[in-house]
């Protein structure tokens, strides 16, 4: 009987073992360190935080700063010129697409909507024809268009923004840009801090004018306008904190640290049965 419990007793060993392993080896990368803090996961909510922070809060570009980094190829206006091919194909397409209407409205004795339509084809071939004869002609249609696709990115900005704000509630700052010497401000970071970050002139944050999280703006779309060309960045000293208060009543932190602690608490049963996960 006692040899029967024995092998029992090692089996359940072996499969805590085991279990331990797994845990750690699926979620025990996130939580390594002395506390929740150095954790792989708080490491990441850091990077998003000061990440966003810059290009929706404290570093947020205008519309006309993005608009005059535009630039404009004559390569983009050989292919916006080409696009629907050869001035003499793209004008029998126009023509192709009036043929009927005009001819039925011709028919029908609608003399207004003839005119009107007439019109409106001609002046899409004076447009076309435009457009093969004159580079400023078809650079200022490209321009337009990636305007607008900069309008696109300032008002899904301002929306994220707000997001930010409501996500982000539980971190303070206070950060000044080393070039203008204006100050952000957000909550209190004199108030006894759970975690807290310094940036000096030798370690300044470094904030970004382009977010990350709408870059794609800038791709889903035919028309092309060079992110790299439009991004700045800009310095900055100060305090980023986590108050303590803030902290216990942010449910997002006690739960990831309950995780952190969790983990914790199987590490050291594991240890009790012979096993240690780290």
């Amino acid at each position: 009987m006692i040899k029967k419990w024995k092998s029992l007793l090692v089996l359940m060993c072996l499969i805590w073992t085991i279990f331990g392993v797994f845990t750690f080896y699926n979620v025990g990368y996130q939580y390594i360190g002395k506390s929740y803090f150095d954790s792989e996961n708080f490491q990441h909510e850091i990077d998003n935080f000061t990440g966003e922070l810059g290009p929706l809060v404290i570093n947020v570009p205008n519309a006309e700063e993005l608009k005059n980094k535009i630039e404009i190829t004559q390569t983009e206006i050989e292919d916006h010129r080409n696009y629907y091919g050869t001035l003499g194909q793209q004008i029998d397409n126009i023509k192709a697409q009036y043929e009927q209407r005009i001819q039925e409205a011709i028919d029908a004795n609608a003399t207004e909507l003839k005119t009107k339509l007439v019109s409106e084809r001609d002046n899409k071939i004076k447009d076309i024809t435009a457009n093969f004869e004159d580079d400023e002609h078809v650079r200022k249609k490209i321009l337009a268009e990636k305007e607008a696709l900069i309008d696109k990115y300032i008002k899904a900005a301002k929306g994220e923004s707000k997001n930010f704000g409501k996500n982000y509630d539980y971190w303070s700052y206070e950060l000044t840009n080393t070039e203008t010497g204006k100050t952000y401000r957000a909550g209190d970071v004199t108030e006894s801090s759970a975690y807290k970050i310094k940036y000096t002139d030798r370690k300044p944050l470094y904030a970004w004018n382009i977010s990350e999280n709408l870059r794609d703006i800038f791709y889903n779309t035919e028309t092309y306008v060079n992110v790299d060309d439009l991004y700045e960045t800009a310095e900055y000293t100060g305090v980023i904190a986590i108050s303590k208060k803030q902290l216990c009543q942010k449910m997002l932190y006690r739960e990831g640290i309950n995780n952190f602690n969790s983990f914790n608490a199987i590490n050291i049963l594991t240890t009790l049965f012979g096993s240690q996960v780290f």
